[in-house]
């Protein structure tokens, strides 16, 4: 606006100095017309009043006059009236057009410049217009820009946080697979001496069944040989304490293991147990992560958009400052032109003048011809008079 404004005003004092100008010349062409009118008057009065002057004289005497003056006196005297009249007359005549045509060129020439202004000034105020919007768009952009960094920097943050988290999850997917490998190698290293025990167990019980199946038979043996020989009771109460002492160690042994077994079953229960709650853990720690990684994927997305956006201004900026350069250039280059015509204008004004000046002196010149003409024609015709009256 700063520019279109001081191209108004440098346009309108250029049009006020040139229009000042233009009626100065107008007024000096004016000048001139009336000076030449009135030399041109003042030479048909004079003329007239020298003839007007000269015919009383030749009507004073007549008589005389038709004697004595000759033929070529009135011959020369009516070429030379006709001569001054017709060179007067188209003297006049030529002035009159010519004065025409130099008013109407002048005001041709007012009406162009008053057409051209009327551009200029719609051309300047388009140009206002169009930086007003470029301004408005800037002021835009500018927030928008403004806004953008923000947003940028809290999905940034939404993107650092969200990172850290997957750190987190990762962490704790790093420590369920350590503690699974672990738990293998713990379940690996317990099934050997379990399996080992419970080898042992069984070896136990089939040696007990054993050493019981032979001291069954044993005792049967003696309980025969005991009828047969009618041995002593004494025999008898040991060999049952015994059996007792072998009852009751076997209840021991087989509360034992069931004891064991059931803590067996309850430990692989509880294994069980852990290996769902791990595989769950692992589905929830899986889908948690995809989750983590579509919003880190939507959250990247984002960001480029925003920088592509960013980058993307940052074009347009160079494109409006670009435009401004060629808009200053443009007007450097219609300031300049704006410039050499009106010294175009000065120029064909100066010509304009001096060929006014110049046919001014022709014009005077002309007429001090015809003044010198006249006056010779004068003397000639009083020497013919004086001539005629001396003969």
């Amino acid at each position: 606006m700063e520019i279109g404004r001081v191209g108004d005003e440098g346009l309108e004092t250029r049009m006020s100095g040139d229009e000042c100008r233009d009626e100065e010349g107008v007024m000096d062409l004016d000048v001139t017309g009336d000076s030449i009118q009135k030399v041109s008057s003042q030479e048909w009065n004079k003329e007239q009043e020298e003839q007007n002057d000269i015919k009383p004289e030749h009507a004073d005497q007549p008589s005389l006059r038709g004697k004595q003056q000759p033929l070529i006196f009135y011959i020369l005297l009516g070429l030379s009236i006709l001569l001054s009249t017709g060179i007067l007359i188209a003297g006049v005549i030529m002035l009159a057009q010519m004065f025409t045509e130099m008013k109407n060129s002048k005001s041709d020439f007012k009406m162009d410049r008053s057409q051209m202004k009327n551009k200029i000034t719609q051309m300047f105020s388009e140009i206002n217009n169009s930086q007003t919007d470029i301004k408005t768009e800037l002021s835009r952009m500018k927030d928008d820009i403004a806004k953008i960094p923000v947003e940028t920097k809290n999905s940034l943050s939404d993107f650092r946080s969200k990172v850290s988290q997957l750190k987190n999850i990762t962490q704790v997917v790093s420590d369920i697979r350590h503690l699974q490998v672990n738990l293998k190698v713990d379940l690996s290293q317990m099934k050997n001496p379990i399996t080992q025990m419970v080898h042992e167990i069984r070896n136990v019980q089939a040696g007990l069944q054993t050493e019981l199946s032979r001291t069954t038979n044993k005792f049967i043996g003696m309980s025969k040989d005991t009828r047969s020989s009618q041995a002593v009771p004494q025999m008898k109460n040991n060999m049952l304490e015994m059996f007792h002492e072998l009852r009751v160690s076997l209840a021991d042994f087989r509360m034992d293991l069931l004891q064991m077994k059931n803590n067996i079953t309850q430990m692989f229960s509880e294994l069980r147990n852990f290996e769902v709650i791990m595989k769950m853990e692992r589905i929830y720690v899986e889908k948690k992560l995809s989750r983590l990684s579509e919003e880190m994927q939507n959250s990247h997305t984002d960001f480029r958009m925003k920088l592509s956006q960013v980058n993307n201004t940052a074009q347009t900026f160079d494109e409006i400052r670009h435009a401004q350069t060629d808009f200053k250039m443009e007007y450097c280059q219609l300031k300049t032109n704006m410039t050499w015509m009106f010294n175009e204008l000065r120029m064909a004004q100066a010509d304009f003048k001096m060929e006014l000046s110049q046919m001014n002196y022709d014009i005077t010149k002309r007429f001090s011809e015809i003044r010198s003409a006249q006056s010779w024609w004068r003397v000639e015709l009083s020497q013919l008079k004086k001539d005629c009256q001396y003969s």
